[in-house]
């Protein structure tokens, strides 16, 4: 019994893979990403969260992704002690439903408004079931 679950699990798991990862730097950038329903894909960013600044949504996520991770990824040489080292922000995404929409991103400080001329990253996303790709 605890054998089948744990094959059970694992093939659920197995199954969905990272198909797409797409990256920016500081400035943001755009984008364009066809998937199908269930496939995963990452966001890589650089940030540098150490000074404050960081990649938030403008807006809400689209109701046909889920956000399955945030995590940042530091930069600096391993066993280096730099203050303020760049990092990596990664944002792992699942696509849910069927849709075409955008996933928006600003790069700023939590505390500041949005404003013109602040890097973005723009995501145009189309999402089918797999048989119409």
């Amino acid at each position: 019994m605890i054998l089948w679950v744990f094959a059970l699990f694992m093939s659920e798991h197995l199954s969905s893979q990272v198909l797409s990862t797409i990256s920016f730097g500081l400035s943001g950038g755009e984008a364009s990403l066809n998937i199908g329903i269930g496939e995963e894909f990452v966001i890589e960013a650089i940030s540098n969260p150490s000074a404050g600044f960081g990649w938030f949504p403008i807006g809400s996520i689209p109701h046909c992704l889920e956000l399955l991770s945030k995590e940042y990824r530091s930069d600096a040489p391993k066993d280096s002690h730099v203050v303020g080292a760049p990092s990596t922000l990664q944002l792992h995404f699942i696509a849910r439903y069927q849709c075409s929409s955008r996933l928006e991103y600003v790069y700023k400080r939590p505390w500041e408004a949005t404003k013109a001329g602040d890097a973005t990253i723009r995501i145009n996303l189309s999402i089918q079931s797999t048989e119409d790709l």
